[in-house]
């Protein structure tokens, strides 16, 4: 019984890590912009955190794979803003499609409202 108890706790404490984890992953869409003029990029990520740290990495390497976002990046002094537009969650019915689906039409209804540059697709 003392084996069955500690399995449960351990089992129930991974649990309790998974879920904390995924409330801390924010999906949605996000934009790049250097806050002066009207140029802006948009894009959409399963995990806002993450891809926020991975686009900084990169542009201040000098290695984002985007190389008109790079030159924007490159050409401002200040530095970009990284400014989340709407956060998104899903419903747990939502395949992996559905979910994609629905932040490309985000993205694209931003796009068309600020018209703004697409990061990525």
């Amino acid at each position: 019984r003392v084996i069955l108890k500690k399995f449960e706790v351990s089992a129930s404490r991974i649990a309790r890590n998974e879920r904390l984890q995924m409330q801390n992953e924010q999906m949605g869409i996000y934009r790049l912009h250097n806050g002066k003029d009207s140029v802006s990029y948009i894009g959409f990520s399963h995990n806002l955190e993450s891809t926020r740290k991975r686009l900084r990495f990169e542009l201040k390497l000098n290695s984002c794979y985007n190389k008109e976002l790079q030159k924007f990046y490159n050409d401002s002094h200040d530095g970009l803003i990284f400014e989340v537009l709407e956060t998104f969650s899903p419903t747990p019915s939502m395949n992996e499609e559905e979910l994609d689906a629905h932040l490309h039409a985000l993205l694209f209804r931003f796009k068309s409202k600020l018209n703004a540059r697409l990061v990525q697709i």
